[in-house]
C-alpha cells in the first residue's frame, strides 16, 4: 500500500448548508496541504466530512462492503453466471483479475480512510481547543477514534483469521495508529482486537456527555451536531463494540454493550405505515448510516432487473428459503415490502428510487452499516446457552415488529442460534453482515455454497505490494 499519505488531505466544503442532504451531497475541494487548514474548527469539521465521503465510495462501503463483494461472499444473492461481474466473487476464486483489483482496492481506500483519520486526531491533539464551540471538540475527536476502529475491524474480519479458529494467536494486519507512512510491527489478532477495544472506550469516554443522541446535559443538536445517525455517534460505538467483543468471544461484554443500545430506546421499531409508504430501509432503527447520492441510481443498475446482466437477486426458491414462506414467512415484512419479482427473479427494493429516493424523507439515499436489530440478534446469541428464555425474549421482539408469530420457550441453544442465523439472512441483505456471521462462526459450510467454508473462503488475500514491500 505504497501511498504517500502526507502530501494531500481530502477536504470537502460543508459550512452553510442547512439539511443533512445539503451538508453531505458535495463535490470534494481541490486538495491542499494538509497544514494549512487545521486552523478553524471549520477545518477539522470539513476534515471529518471527507472520511465519511470516502468511506462511501463504492470501492469500500458505498458498495463492496455493503450490498457488493461482501454479500456476494455470503451468499445473499443467487448462481452468477458468466456474463455477470461477480461471477468469480461468488466462487472464492480470489486470484481471479477483477476479483482481486475489488479486493485491493478494499484494502487500499480503508486504509486511506485511516491515514487521513490518523492525520485528524494528530492535529486534534495540537489544536487550540478554544477554536472548537461547545461540545464539538469531543465530539469530532471521538467520531474520529470510532472511525479508526470501525474500519480497522472490517480489514480484520476479511484479512485475518477468525478468534475462533486459532484463539486470536495468529498473525492480523497492520493497525495504524499513526499518520506516518511505512511499515508498522504486526501483532496478533488478539493484540489487534485490544487496539480497536481501546479505540473505542476512548471514543465512549468522549461522546458519552457530548453527542446530543446520548447526553443527559442538553447538548445542542443543532448546527454540526444535527443528524447525529449519519455520525459514528455514540450508540453506534457501543453497538460497534458489542460486535467486536461477540468476534472475540466475549459474550458477557457484548451483552453489556447491546443492552445499552437497546435500552437506549433511540431507535424504535419502524411502523408498517412508514414501510408501505416508502421507508424500506426502516429508518427509525439505523443506528449508523453513510449519506450516498447514488443510490437511486445504484438501485436501477443492480437491483431493478435491468440490466439483468448484474445478477443481483435470489431465485424464487431461495428467496423462499430465506423467508421461510413455508412456515408462516409469508407474512413478514421484510418479505411483503422489501423484495418484488421482476424477470423472474426476486430482487431486494430496499434501495428502491421510489421509495427511498423521495425527496426531503427520513430515508433519502441512506446506507445504513448498523441497526439496532443487530443489537437483539447479538443479546440473544449471548444468552442462548445461559438464559434461554431471555435469548427467545430478545428474539421475539424483533419478530414482533416484522409481523411474524413468537418463537416458543423451552429452545435448545442450537435451536436459538439456528433462529439468530434466520434473523441474519432476513435483516442484512445490502449491509454485508451475514459473510462475518459465516466467518465468526467458521462455519463449514455457506448457505447456497457447494464450497466448503474454510480459510481459502474467509480470509480474503493481501494485496501482493504489502508481502512484496514487507509489510507483512
Amino acid at each position: 500500500m505504497n501511498i504517500n499519505y502526507k502530501i494531500y488531505f481530502l477536504l470537502v466544503a460543508v459550512a452553510g448548508f442547512s439539511s443533512c442532504k445539503k451538508w453531505l451531497d458535495v463535490k470534494p475541494k481541490t486538495q491542499i496541504e494538509s497544514g494549512d487548514h487545521f486552523k478553524t474548527e471549520q477545518g477539522f469539521q470539513d476534515a471529518l466530512t471527507g472520511v465519511y465521503l470516502n468511506m462511501a465510495k463504492p470501492a469500500v462501503y458505498g458498495k463492496e462492503l455493503s450490498y457488493g463483494l461482501v454479500d456476494v461472499l455470503g451468499k445473499n444473492y443467487t448462481q452468477f453466471y458468466y456474463s455477470e461481474d461477480y461471477l468469480n466473487d461468488s466462487r472464492y476464486n480470489y486470484a481471479f483479475r477483477s476479483t482481486k483489483a475489488r479486493i485491493d482496492a478494499v484494502w487500499k481506500e480503508s486504509y486511506f480512510s485511516i491515514a487521513n483519520v490518523n492525520n485528524l486526531i494528530a492535529n486534534l491533539e495540537t489544536a487550540d481547543r478554544n477554536l472548537f464551540e461547545g461540545a464539538n471538540y469531543n465530539v469530532i475527536k471521538g467520531e474520529a477514534y470510532a472511525l479508526r476502529a470501525f474500519n480497522h475491524f472490517d480489514l480484520l474480519r476479511l484479512f485475518a483469521p477468525a478468534p475462533s479458529v486459532a484463539g486470536g494467536n495468529v498473525k492480523a494486519i497492520p493497525y495504524r495508529s499513526s499518520f506516518e507512512n511505512g511499515n508498522v510491527q504486526v501483532g496478533t489478532v488478539a493484540e489487534f482486537i485490544a487496539k480497536l477495544i481501546a479505540d473505542l472506550e476512548l471514543a465512549s469516554s468522549l461522546l458519552k456527555d457530548s453527542d446530543p443522541i446520548a447526553s443527559t446535559t442538553n447538548a445542542p443538536a443543532g448546527g454540526y451536531l444535527r443528524d447525529r445517525t449519519f455520525k459514528l455517534n455514540y450508540y453506534a460505538v457501543r453497538a460497534l463494540m458489542a460486535r467486536i467483543y461477540l468476534y472475540q468471544g466475549d459474550k458477557d461484554k457484548a451483552l453489556a454493550c447491546a443492552k445499552e443500545v437497546i435500552e437506549s430506546q433511540k431507535f424504535p421499531a419502524t411502523s408498517v405505515s412508514q414501510i408501505v409508504a416508502g421507508n424500506k430501509i426502516m429508518s427509525t432503527e439505523v443506528i449508523f448510516s453513510l449519506y450516498k447520492n447514488t443510490l437511486a441510481a445504484d438501485y436501477n443498475f443492480s437491483f431493478s432487473g435491468v440490466p439483468t446482466s448484474t445478477g443481483m437477486y435470489l431465485s424464487s426458491s431461495e428467496w423462499s428459503d430465506v423467508y421461510e414462506l413455508s412456515n408462516g414467512g409469508s407474512s413478514d415484512y421484510r418479505y411483503l415490502y422489501q423484495t418484488e419479482i421482476v424477470n423472474y427473479s426476486r430482487y431486494t427494493t430496499k434501495f428502491r428510487p421510489a421509495a427511498n429516493g423521495t425527496s426531503g424523507t427520513a430515508w433519502e439515499n441512506r446506507l445504513p452499516l448498523m441497526r439496532v436489530s443487530e443489537m437483539y440478534d447479538i443479546a440473544a446469541e449471548c444468552l442462548a446457552e445461559t438464559d434461554p428464555g431471555s435469548a427467545v425474549g430478545y428474539l421475539n421482539a424483533i419478530r414482533a415488529t416484522r409481523n411474524l408469530p413468537g418463537l416458543p420457550n423451552g429452545l435448545t441453544t442450537a435451536v436459538i442460534q439456528n433462529e439468530v442465523f434466520k434473523e441474519y439472512r432476513k435483516d442484512f441483505i445490502t449491509e454485508g453482515q451475514l459473510f462475518f456471521y459465516y466467518k465468526r462462526l467458521n462455519k463449514a459450510q455457506i448457505a447456497f455454497s457447494q464450497i466448503p467454508g474454510d480459510a481459502k473462503v474467509y480470509v480474503l488475500p493481501l494485496p501482493d505490494d504489502e508481502i512484496e514491500f514487507g509489510n507483512q
